[in-house]
């Protein structure tokens, strides 16, 4: 797939009355607006007139800047989108200098398989956290999760769900039970769903022994793994709690 349409963690048209009432809009902030106290959560009107979510920031007590808020969840998907065209491009590099008969070990050689074990395994970890915070973001705030058990019903806060339960508990129970939206369990996508989740294991969890078996093992998984399919996957994932959510960019450019 190309890369997505970014989008900002709120953009909207208009502000909700309890925030228009409490917040300055800064339409055009100069430093001037920046240092004032007063602008405790400054929103900035795009060229389209959307309100953006920003946040004051200063390095020193000289210099301030506004940044503007992203949504996260599609941050760790596009740095997974970006991370894997840098994967495919150094596993080109791997085949084409690493052949058996003509490789001969250097500094170049290494430098082959650190650059794509470091691509790899990053882009497995960022689009696994795409997961991760996007389940978060979709838990509303004020809702309780009730977990029922043999002689006990357990009660979870939005705070504990997302410290407390486990990642496919969360997809089984806690959305269904809270969005009334359930995944189709037995699909094709959840089992690269699942093939993400235990790779990405893997690797934050890294084994090790002597005779370095599990190491070379977690390279070959890395070389066989379809990051293709798992990020059709999580995209299908995410589509079906929030349609149109992640979407590929119609800007024409492929960065």
């Amino acid at each position: 797939m190309k890369h997505i349409k970014k989008k900002y963690a709120f953009e909207s048209k208009e502000l909700p009355n309890e925030l228009a009432d409490k917040t300055i809009k800064v339409t055009n902030p100069k430093l001037t607006d920046l240092n004032n106290s007063k602008i405790t959560v400054p929103f900035i009107q795009t060229d389209d007139g959307t309100f953006v979510k920003t946040f004051k920031f200063s390095k020193n007590s000289n210099e301030h800047i506004i940044i503007p808020i992203p949504d996260l969840t599609l941050v760790y998907f596009d740095s997974a989108y970006n991370l894997n065209k840098l994967r495919i491009e150094q596993e080109e590099e791997l085949y084409k200098k690493l052949k058996v008969n003509e490789v001969k070990l250097g500094e170049q050689s290494i430098n082959e398989i650190y650059r794509y074990y470091g691509y790899a395994t990053s882009c497995v970890i960022s689009l696994f956290t795409t997961l991760e915070s996007f389940m978060n973001q979709m838990i509303p705030d004020n809702s309780i999760y009730q977990k029922p058990l043999k002689h006990r019903t357990e009660i979870y806060t939005k705070e504990q769900i997302q410290k407390a339960i486990q990642f496919e508990d969360k997809i089984k129970d806690v959305l269904p039970q809270l969005l009334d939206i359930t995944f189709q369990l037995k699909s094709p996508a959840y089992t690269h769903i699942q093939n993400l989740k235990k790779l990405r294991d893997d690797i934050v969890h890294t084994k090790s022994d002597q005779n370095l078996k599990q190491q070379e093992e977690l390279i070959k998984r890395l070389l066989k793994f379809n990051f293709e399919e798992t990020f059709n996957s999580v995209a299908k994932f995410i589509n079906h709690y929030k349609p149109d959510y992640v979407i590929q960019c119609d800007c024409g450019v492929d960065f």
